[in-house]
């Protein structure tokens, strides 16, 4: 049987795999790990192949077309006995994400990372180093209207998000984290919701720029 195939990275070296057959108005996704040869779960969506994307921007998937793995024909799990809306298909990711995560760092990582502020076209998230975060905007991917502001903590590939009183919160998986990258899990047919670093510029000081040598490593900088 062909299939449109793609792998996903996240974390810091996770690496999952889906495998998509198309039918008359609905997608059989088949999520899994190629590299242990497992078939984690197997759903069936209403729409088409060109309906997912990578991200909020609508980037392209690279798919691959292939014959279906032999492994997928013995799923854990098998729901194609009902049809879901496309926007379920974040949570088969996550699922899946969880899974095969091996990465016992990857809270204290994120921790040190995500220090700063992140942006997309209509929202700000800011993480201060003593824990405080503030969220302008939209809350974007964040959802179940998360406090505009207040303490934030990671543990678990999840970050959470309380209000200073501490006793009102939410928390949201985080798919990666880089230097320039901040991603969550998307929806609407987008498997990812990508934030941008806000880069810090830095100050000239007095005199900086008397030397040339000096006026160079600025222009580098920035």
């Amino acid at each position: 049987m062909k299939c449109h195939h793609a792998s996903l990275s996240f974390g810091r070296n996770g690496l999952i795999d889906l495998y998509v057959v198309q039918a008359a108005g609905t997608i059989d996704v088949f999520s899994g790990c190629a590299a242990t040869e497992t078939c984690l779960w197997i759903s069936r969506f209403q729409g088409s192949l060109e309906e997912i994307f990578l991200d909020q921007k609508r980037t392209p998937v690279s798919w691959r077309k292939m014959e279906l793995p032999s492994f997928c024909s013995s799923p854990r799990g098998d729901a194609r006995h009902s049809v879901s809306a496309l926007e379920a298909l974040t949570y088969d990711v996550a699922n899946a994400m969880n899974s095969v995560m091996k990465d016992p760092g990857f809270s204290r990582f994120v921790r040190k990372t995500i220090v700063g502020s992140w942006r997309t076209e209509d929202s700000l998230l800011h993480f201060s180093r003593d824990g405080a975060y503030r969220i302008d905007g939209s809350s974007g991917p964040i959802r179940y209207s998360p406090p505009s502001s207040g303490r934030w903590s990671v543990g678990g590939r999840m970050m959470h998000l309380m209000d200073e009183s501490g006793q009102r919160g939410v928390r949201v998986a985080i798919v990666g984290v880089n230097d320039s990258q901040l991603i969550f899990h998307g929806g609407g047919g987008a498997l990812f919701h990508v934030y941008e670093r806000v880069k810090e510029f830095k100050a000239a000081q007095p005199g900086a720029t008397d030397n040339p040598d000096n006026a160079r490593r600025l222009r580098e900088d920035h």
